[in-house]
């Protein structure tokens, strides 16, 4: 298995966790995603730099299922969120599973589902081409309106 370690594509996607879930926004094709069972906890240790050998070895510690099979499962979600262009391949030093990470006990096959039903919805929305200074834009001169300060 492969020592790589991943990073989420800033770039493009956007998430946000909530109780027992992740949801992963592709803002370039207006997909997102639900990671649900382990994936929610894979995923936070993917952006976190952790490898996936790091991973397997945790959730195959005391975990009810066979190591081979967590290991197939980590590797397909990797591969699933590679294919969608969630996560790449980064040359930062790989970190380990965090010191405060729960420890394996029963594991739960990784869920993962993509959804399109909301494209045309989350690729129309124009807050998501927002840049650092927010928007809408301020009119930023006299000669577009703005009040000159005093």
């Amino acid at each position: 298995m492969n020592e790589t370690a991943f990073e989420p594509r800033h770039d493009q996607i956007v998430s946000e966790h909530f109780e027992n879930e992740v949801v992963v926004v592709n803002l370039e094709n207006g997909a997102y995603f639900s990671l649900r069972g382990s994936a929610e906890r894979i995923w936070n240790w993917l952006i976190q730099g952790v490898t996936p050998p790091a991973i397997v070895d945790h959730l195959a510690g005391d975990a009810s299922a066979p190591a081979d099979q967590i290991r197939s499962d980590v590797l397909t979600l990797i591969q699933h969120l590679s294919d969608e262009g969630l996560i790449r391949p980064c040359s930062a030093p790989p970190r380990p599973i965090p010191a405060d990470a729960e420890a394996a006990g029963s594991y739960s096959p990784p869920a993962f589902e993509k959804y399109t039903d909301m494209q045309d919805l989350l690729l129309l929305d124009p807050i998501h081409d927002v840049d650092d200074s927010g928007w809408p834009r301020q009119p930023q001169g006299p000669e577009q309106g703005a009040v000159p300060a005093e």
